[in-house]
């Protein structure tokens, strides 16, 4: 259980960050 929870906290994590960095691509298109 523990291994598999820590490898999907990490995909989440990794998840998360892709979708800030699109986030951040789409407002510097807007204001740019």
């Amino acid at each position: 259980m523990g291994k598999e929870a820590d490898i999907l906290a990490k995909i989440v994590v990794v998840e998360d960050d892709v979708y800030m960095r699109e986030e951040l691509l789409n407002l510097l298109e807007k204001s740019g």
